[in-house]
Parts: structure tokens; C-alpha cells; sequence
């Protein structure tokens, strides 16, 4: 049998080989889970190993890596299980659809952490569709910075640049971004060295197998607004968006270049444009399509995880903790 995987670019090996580059633990150690029926390889967890705990790759902005399984009936049943017999397990950002997640109500001593919003945008009708479903004022705002900014000079628009120039593009981009309120604040990726690194090595695997997508808009050279997506399968995914914030640019431009991007998405065929994690204002101006995302907490069934389980339990209980309910969404 062949695994039934998810069309998502992190679930790729050759990307998964980039975490090496991007742990904020210097200790982890990439640990790969595999579950095989009589010899043969059924389902595969890609890991790292923590403070004695094990927990799934995340990034922000980056989509669920979730497990990795054959499309068996026996062996989605078994998924449960298998990862019961994990010590504590932190899983991060696992789709409402995930058989951990489903299988949460027969498994009291999992609790979920938090569930996230992951709004998308649906491009399949086209991008006609999705200007036909944005508020009439949000549409007008569009035309209006996109006629201020032509009366500017010369706008120019890039999907994605030649070889020679992605390094130089990518630089800008980050620089962009550092400039801006996200330096301010300290999480830009300039600001965060193991966040740059993996970035940029996932840019390099990306770029080589055609999946790197650095956009931006520009005006009379000067690079206005930068995006970098990974086109994979039929979704592109937003990873990391900056914007000029100077003074003579009191518009946004970033979406304009959104707009843009958006449009040739949808020329390029991709079905979805996944904004990534977050219930930022911004994304619902554009869909009102969102996945929903869980955090969980996973303490197994061996001794050492029912007694962290247990102990868990008299600490919430001192501090009055209410548990969240799988299928509400927390803002």
C-alpha cells in the first residue's frame, strides 16, 4: 500500500531535513515515529525530542504535520493507540479531521492546549469568485490605493524571481520586514537566528524543486511589499508577509500585493491560499473559509505518563482550569 498524505510541502523529506537547521533547542534531535503491519510501513510521525518530551515540528506558519498513514481502516483505528504509547507528547496545529483529534473523547487523559483559526482562501472558482465575495468598500479601498500608487511612477509586480536574483530578493524582503513593526517588536526573522536559518533552508530545497514563490510589489525598483509562499500540490501557503511602513507610503501596499498573488494563484490553478494560523482582521477581508487547528497535550497510557497525567490534573484543579472542548474555537 502506498501512504495517503496531505498535499503539504512540510510533510516533504527533503524539507524535513531543514529542522536540523530550525529547533530553538539546541538538544532536539529529529526522532521519526514508524508504525509497520507485519513488516510492511503503514504510518510514519515526524518528531523531535525536547526536555524529555517529545513534540511535533512547528513554525509559524508552517501547516500541521500530522501523521502520515495508509488509507486502511485498521490502521486509523490503530493510530490512536500507537500514539498512546508515547510518555507526554505535545502535537501541535493537527487538523479538526486528524484521527488524534477525532479520537480525542475515548482518550481521557489527552487535553487539547488551544484550538486555532487558519482562514484560506478558496481560488478554485477563480478570482472573479473571490472579488465577488468582498465587501463592496474593501473592493472600492483596493482600486483606490491601487490608483494612488500608480499616480506614484512606475508599479511592477513579480511572482517570483529569476535564480541569480532570489538570494538578493529574500535579503530584501527580510530587511523589509525587520524595518517595520515586526522588528519593532522583536519577530521579524532577522531577529530570531534559528527562525532566519530554517527560512532560508527551506528556501533553498523549495527553490530547487520549484515550490519557492518570493513575491513583491515595486515601485520604480524600490521593493514596496514582499511575500514568501511555497507553492506545493494545489495551495500555496503564505509564510512570512512585510510591507514598506514609511511615511509616504500611508496606504498598505501589502494588499495589493496579496491581491495580486491571489490573482495569479488562481491563474496558475492552485484550489487554496493558506493564510496560516491566526484570526488576524486582515485575512477575513479577503475569505470567511477557515480550517480549525488543535494543540494537544497527549500523556500515555504507560506509568510515567499516567502519573504526569494525574499530576497535571491536581494542579489544574488548584488553579480552577477549564477544559477546552473539542469543536469550539478560541479567538
Amino acid at each position: 500500500m502506498q501512504p495517503v498524505v496531505r498535499q503539504v510541502p512540510f510533510l516533504n523529506s527533503h524539507i524535513l531535513r531543514c529542522w536540523s537547521e530550525g529547533f530553538d533547542e539546541p538538544t532536539s534531535r529529529l526522532h521519526v515515529m514508524l508504525l509497520r503491519r507485519d513488516g510492511e510501513l503503514v504510518a510514519g510521525l515526524p518528531l523531535y525530542r525536547a526536555r524529555g518530551r517529545y513534540r511535533s515540528l512547528s513554525r509559524a506558519h508552517a501547516d500541521s504535520i500530522d501523521v502520515v498513514a495508509v488509507g486502511d481502516e485498521d490502521v486509523t483505528a490503530q493510530l490512536p493507540i500507537w500514539a498512546d504509547s508515547l510518555t507526554v507528547a505535545h502535537l501541535y496545529r493537527l487538523r479538526e479531521d486528524s484521527p488524534l483529534v477525532t479520537s480525542l473523547p475515548a482518550h481521557p487523559r489527552w487535553s487539547v492546549q488551544s484550538v486555532l483559526k487558519s482562514p484560506y482562501v478558496d481560488l478554485s472558482s477563480g478570482m472573479d469568485q473571490v472579488r465577488q465575495g468582498l465587501s463592496k468598500e474593501f473592493h472600492r479601498t483596493l482600486r483606490r490605493r491601487r490608483r494612488r500608487l500608480t499616480e506614484l511612477g512606475d508599479v511592477t509586480f513579480v511572482d517570483h524571481p529569476p535564480p541569480n536574483q532570489v538570494e538578493s530578493v529574500l535579503n530584501e524582503g527580510f530587511r523589509l520586514e525587520a524595518e517595520g513593526w515586526k522588528g519593532e517588536k522583536g519577530v521579524a526573522v532577522l531577529n530570531l537566528p534559528t527562525h532566519e536559518r530554517w527560512f532560508r533552508s527551506v528556501g533553498e530545497v523549495a527553490e530547487d524543486h520549484g515550490w519557492l514563490r518570493l513575491s513583491s510589489l515595486n515601485l520604480d525598483g524600490r521593493m514596496l511589499a514582499f511575500r514568501y509562499d511555497l507553492h506545493y500540490g494545489e495551495k500555496r501557503y503564505g509564510m512570512i508577509s512585510s510591507y514598506d511602513e514609511s511615511p509616504d507610503l500611508s496606504f498598505s501596499t501589502g494588499s495589493l500585493l496579496l491581491e495580486s498573488v491571489l490573482e495569479q494563484s488562481a491563474a496558475d490553478a492552485v484550489r487554496t491560499y493558506e493564510f496560516g494560523y491566526g484570526n488576524h482582521p486582515w485575512k477575513y477581508d479577503w475569505t470567511s473559509d477557515e480550517h480549525r487547528v488543535y494543540d494537544l497535550l497527549i500523556f500515555g497510557s504507560g506509568f510515567t505518563g499516567r502519573a504526569v497525567a494525574g499530576a497535571k490534573r491536581l494542579r489544574d484543579l488548584g488553579r480552577h482550569a477549564e477544559p477546552v472542548v473539542v469543536g469550539s474555537a478560541q479567538g
